[in-house]
């Protein structure tokens, strides 16, 4: 695909110190896939931050694009959902399966402002 549009992305907020235990292309191909969903949002800022908790690390990327309604936000990660025309429906879905199997948890929220996702992954071995 092409964009005729870009993105600003702000990492000013990003902690550069921060260390997770994840593989790092399936974690790149989670970013790829959610800054592609904003770019398809029509935001033209997608803002990052982290933070680190005890034992967990915290991602956020929130955009302002269309956003989604609740009836779209409650199936969005569910396998082939789609609100796209030439969606496929396993961008998120997929990225879901990935934060989980790094014991992860993937969170989205959503209104006309736009969406905003949050990921927690370990940073260290329990």
């Amino acid at each position: 695909n092409s964009y005729k549009d870009r993105i600003d992305i702000d990492l000013s907020e990003m902690d550069n110190q921060l260390m997770v235990l994840a593989d790092k292309s399936l974690i790149e191909m989670v970013l790829i896939n959610l800054i592609k969903n904003s770019l398809e949002a029509n935001a033209k800022q997608l803002k990052t931050s982290s933070k680190k908790l005890p034992n967990e690390a915290v991602l956020v990327l929130k955009d302002n694009g269309n956003g989604m309604s609740a009836s779209v936000i409650k199936k969005a990660f569910l396998p082939f959902y789609t609100t796209k025309e030439s969606g496929s429906g396993i961008g998120l879905s997929f990225s879901r399966q990935i934060i989980h199997a790094h014991k992860g948890i993937i969170e989205l929220t959503s209104d006309k402002e736009g969406t905003e996702i949050r990921i927690i992954l370990k940073t260290e071995i329990n």
